[in-house]
């Protein structure tokens, strides 16, 4: 049998003494104190150190659930432009909806034709801004008329006809309210002076549309316009 060693009486004694301060120094009051660390099953709450901890980690867990509901509703600016989506990709959608301040460039054309049916005169794909426009018919005779439509990124706009009529000495456009702030606008002077509407500044993202008739294919409508594009 192996021989088991013993400490002597001094190391004893020494380890006695340790014992006996530690139990002087450990009153009821600090091994209270103790008590408060608590254990790992402890519920969320105040009682001890570990409940402290778990009720901070339900707070986290809120937290984070607030962060993704917010990343959910914000975006990021990675994301297309939409009107409906995030609050970033409506930002975005309602930036590329603006009106250009300085068009890269500015275009002037006219079109003419005797069709009875709406015709293309002008269309553009691409953003930009259509500053005005003039229709006007060839010949001044009584009840006939030029119509002009215009179609921005799909919707219809404006969509009237121009009326000769002997109570006027002029043309009038019947449907638009742009011009002089009326729903007719006409000119005093000669019987076929065409109609203007100038400062339309209306804006587009992905294409402008002008179309144009007369009411009589002997009676030539000419429509002429300025825009800008990016």
């Amino acid at each position: 049998m192996p021989a088991i060693p013993i400490a002597d009486k001094a190391t004893l004694d020494a380890v006695l003494a340790y014992v006996d301060e530690l139990n002087t120094r450990l009153t009821d009051t600090r091994a209270g104190k103790l008590d408060l660390v608590g254990t790992t099953g402890d519920a969320p709450g105040t009682d001890s150190i570990f409940a402290r901890l778990a009720q901070i980690a339900g707070y986290v867990d809120q937290v984070e659930g607030y962060v993704d509901t917010l990343e959910t509703n914000l975006g990021t600016t990675a994301q297309d432009a939409s009107s409906s989506g995030t609050a970033l990709q409506r930002l975005a959608y309602i930036i590329a909806s603006m009106i250009p301040q300085q068009p890269q460039s500015t275009y002037i054309g006219s079109y003419s034709t005797t069709s009875t049916s709406l015709q293309t005169a002008l269309s553009v794909s691409g953003k930009g801004v259509l500053i005005g426009v003039m229709i006007k018919l060839a010949n001044s005779v009584d009840g006939q008329y030029p119509r002009l439509k215009i179609t921005l990124d799909g919707t219809v706009v404006l969509d009237g006809r121009g009326i000769y009529s002997a109570g006027y000495q002029g043309p009038y456009f019947d449907g638009f309210n742009v011009v002089n702030g009326t729903s007719r606008a006409y000119q005093s002077n000669t019987s076929n002076t065409p109609i203007f509407i100038p400062n339309l500044m209306y804006p587009f993202k992905t294409s402008l549309l002008l179309q144009a008739l007369t009411s009589n294919s002997s009676n030539e409508v000419t429509v002429k316009w300025v825009y800008g594009k990016e």
